[in-house]
Parts: C-alpha cells; structure tokens; sequence
C-alpha cells in the first residue's frame, strides 16, 4: 500500500510528517520498513525506482526542529489542516542505507 507523505531534504537526511492517528503512522508502528520513491509535487507521477529505507521516530527537540521546517515549507497543511482536524503531528527521519 502507498501513501503520499509531504517532506523536507535537509543534507544528507530526510524528514516527513503524517498525523498521529493516520494509518501511515500505525503501519509503521509494527514495520519501520518502507520504500520511498520520488515523486511530483502532487505526489501522482513517479520517478525512477522505489529505495527501501527505515524510518526512526523523532522526539524532544529533535522533533519540534523537524515540525517547524515542515510547517514552513508546507504552511496550509501544517498549521491550518491540523487544527481542522484537531490531530497532532509526529514525526520521522528517513534511513536510507
């Protein structure tokens, strides 16, 4: 199964975001496995070959560094979607080998 997640590249690292309760969030409670493929702005029209990669939880500071990048880059969905919907967000680090 796919799902679209909006994320920042900073260096060598990648972070993204997804709602505390979505099913991205509880799937990757039970496998810290994905693969990760690059992808239009829309998220529809892949490019080039899925990596695998783990994923590793933030937390503290670490975590509050990473929600303030995402809600610059993506500021509706950040700071107005979330309210909306009164979820919170976490966060995560991608671990590409």
């Amino acid at each position: 199964m796919s799902a679209r997640v909006q994320g920042i590249v900073e260096g060598n690292r990648a972070y993204f975001g997804a709602g505390s309760r979505s099913g991205t969030v509880k799937r990757l409670r039970f496998d810290g496995s994905v693969q990760v493929t690059a992808c239009d702005a829309l998220g529809m029209v892949s490019y080039g070959q899925p990596r695998y990669a783990a994923v590793r939880l933030l937390a503290g500071e670490e975590a509050s560094q990473v929600a303030v990048q995402l809600a610059r880059r993506y500021p509706v969905r950040r700071r107005f979607l979330s309210r909306l919907r009164r979820r919170t967000q976490v966060q995560y680090e991608l671990l590409v080998p």
